[in-house]
Formats: structure tokens, sequence, C-alpha cells
């Protein structure tokens, strides 16, 4: 037995159960993908309920759920969440099994607290700050500060987004919070690129756009779409691949239209985890210019397919920066990033290659899903024995 099967257990047959709560599903979800997708797979003793606020009972193409997996939608409805929520922790309080819930998104996760209110029995709650708090809006912070409030434990995962949470929150309850940095899925990766290497070598370069791909929700201006069109459309023979999906989709589409790029920018919408790596892979240079993350997973997971990056200056993109010397970040200037993307296209193919390298080793040694689901193993343990002691 490894030593993240033994913790998992207890040391003994005995599994833990964990209820994951969220906004909504999709097949390139976090919480579903690298929480407990990873998990349930790897750990078979372990049982794990997902609670859903939207969505249908499918997490959508490219996600099939393991056994040892139950999904539970409400399809937006609120009432029907909080029912859902507090049977389960009834069922819970009788079967007196090992339970975590896990929450990780500030509504859904505000809504399961709610739910818990009055009841005779609690379950451990642990809560994830998944992004910079310095970016909410006034309601996303104040119903994070109420999820901080509330749970047993807190966990943030990047030390940029511990530093950026207000002391406010965080000096009322200093005692239980911790950084836990994201991780990749090493093996994962590992044999979609063995599969996707043989398609590109067969394609060949030579003749080639050199390519950009960003990997982002379109959800509203933080993650730099219109930031990118601006420099794509003043670097001539670059490509661009979007993927994802959001509200603000629409109307980048409309603008590329509008400004004669539709040749040269590619929209993908929303893929599996596998589509997604496979377009990583069919670049030559991974862009984010955002303003806002957490720490970003699409980074590192374009990093472990060693790919070259581009990045802008903010401080979860820092922290990464921190443990190699090869990633260039970049300023929120047009010029600069047209200059530098042209500057990486000149390069040649040895250059580009050893820097993708250079930021594969970065995760391997800092950033891999193992690594951060040994500290999440012993925050779930922790969080059970105290809970036992206490009740």
């Amino acid at each position: 037995m490894d030593r993240l099967q033994h913790i998992a257990t207890g040391g003994t047959s005995n599994g833990r159960k964990i209820v994951t709560v969220v906004n909504s599903l999709s097949p390139t979800s976090m919480p579903l993908n690298e929480f407990v997708a990873w998990r349930a797979r790897r750990l078979p003793n372990e049982r794990h309920v997902v609670v859903s606020l939207a969505g249908t009972p499918s997490a959508g193409p490219g996600f099939e759920s393991p056994d040892n997996v139950e999904i539970l939608t409400c399809a937006g409805r609120r009432g029907l969440f909080i029912r859902q929520a507090r049977k389960l922790l009834r069922d819970e309080s009788a079967s007196g099994e090992r339970t975590i819930v896990h929450c990780h998104q500030p509504r859904s996760g505000a809504l399961f607290q709610i739910a818990s209110l009055g009841m005779r029995s609690r379950t451990p709650v642990l809560f994830t700050v998944h992004s910079m708090f310095s970016r909410y809006t006034q309601k996303t912070r104040a119903i994070s500060a109420f999820n901080c409030l509330r749970a047993d434990q807190v966990t943030i995962v990047s030390h940029a987004a511990s530093d950026a949470f207000p002391d406010s929150v965080r000096r009322l309850r200093s005692d239980v919070f911790s950084v836990i940095p994201n991780g990749v899925d090493l093996e994962r990766v590992d044999a979609i690129r063995a599969s996707v290497d043989v398609e590109r070598e067969e394609r060949g370069s030579i003749g080639r756009r050199f390519e950009l791909v960003n990997v982002a929700m379109f959800g509203g201006p933080d993650k730099g779409h219109d930031f990118l069109l601006d420099v794509v459309g003043r670097v001539p023979d670059v490509g661009l691949t979007l993927v994802g999906d959001g509200g603000i989709r629409p109307r980048i589409e409309e603008r590329v239209r509008d400004e004669g790029l539709s040749d040269r920018v590619r929209f993908t919408g929303l893929l599996s985890r596998e589509a997604v790596y496979a377009e990583l892979l069919a670049a030559d240079l991974f862009v984010s210019p955002s303003v806002r993350e957490g720490l970003p997973i699409a980074v590192l997971e374009a990093m472990a397919l060693d790919r070259p990056v581009l990045l802008s200056d903010i401080p979860p993109h820092r922290e990464i920066l921190s443990k190699g010397e090869v990633l260039p970040l970049m300023p929120f200037d047009r010029t600069a990033w047209v200059e530098a993307i042209a500057q990486i296209a000149g390069r040649s193919t040895e250059s580009r290659r050893a820097e993708g390298d250079a930021n594969r080793r970065i995760v391997e040694r800092d950033f891999t899903l193992a690594r951060m689901h040994d500290a999440y193993t012993e925050t779930y343990e922790m969080m059970i024995e105290r809970g036992s002691r206490s009740g």
C-alpha cells in the first residue's frame, strides 16, 4: 500500500466518503477531473458524491464516471439543492461514515452551508479558494467570506491567492487556513501525449504557420481575449486557437469576423480533457494574458506537455516563475506582446524545445497532482480525526 492509499484508508479497510459541492459540471471542470475522478480511480476504498447546483447528471463528453462516484444535480433550483443537501447530511449522520464535505465554489458552498444550519450533527466542511479574492465582485467576496467563516478548514490554491486574501477574515480563523498548490495529472498527460505526438510528427512542421493557443472560459474580460485579438491582429502569419466557452464568446466571434481574422482565429468550444491536450500539443506557444487567476491549471498543463509559454505578469504566474528561470512574464502592453511572439516564432525549434523541456521539469518537481493530493488527504484525515474527537 503506497503512502496516499495508506493515508486515505487510515491504515485500515475503512474508506472515506467525500461530498464535492460545485456550481455546475463540465468535462473540463477542475473539481470533477483533478479531484473527484483522480481520487476515485486511484483510491477504490474512497467513495464520492458530487452535488451540483446546475447541470444534468452527465458531466458532458469526455468524462466517464467511475463506479465509486455518484452525481446529483439540481438544474439550478436552489430549493431542490438545499433539500438534497439536507437529506445527504442526515443520511451521513445516520450512517456514521467517515465523511468530508468539500466545497469548491462560493455560491454553491454557501447554499450547502445554509442547508446545514440547525442540523443536530454537522459533517466537517472544507472550503477551497480557487481564485484571487481581490478580483471577486463585492457580492462574491461577501459569499466567500461567509464560507470561510463557516467552514472547518479553508485551503487556498496558491501563495499568491493567499497573500491577496483579506486579513480581516483570516485573522478571525487563522488556525484553519492553509495553502495547497494546484497540480497536474502527469500520467494522463503522458498517455495522451504518446498518441498525439505521432500525429504531430506525421504532419510535420515545414511550411506551418506559427500557432498560438489559449485555454480559458469566456466568462468576462479577465482572461484577456480582447487583448489577444489586438495582438494577433498585429502579428502577420500567426494563428490563434481559443479553447473554451462562455457568455462573451459570441461577441469575441463577431469581433473576429468584423476584423477579418476568421482565417487565423479558431474557436473550439468546450472540449474533453484529451481534446484540450491535443490542442496544446498542436500549438507552438501557449499564451495567457489573464489579469485574474488562482493557480492556473491550463498553464501548468501546457508546461507539462513541454510547450513554451508566454504569460502576463500577475502574482500566480510569478509564483510559477519562482520555480524556474525560463518563463517570460509580460506587462499588459500590446507592443511588448507583439515583439515577444515574433521573437519566439523566430527561434530555432531546438531552442523552443529546450524551453518546453525546462517547463516540464518545473511541473514534475513542484506541481504534480500526486503531490497536491498528498496534502489534501492529510487535510481530510485531520478534519475527520478532529471531528471524531469533538463528536
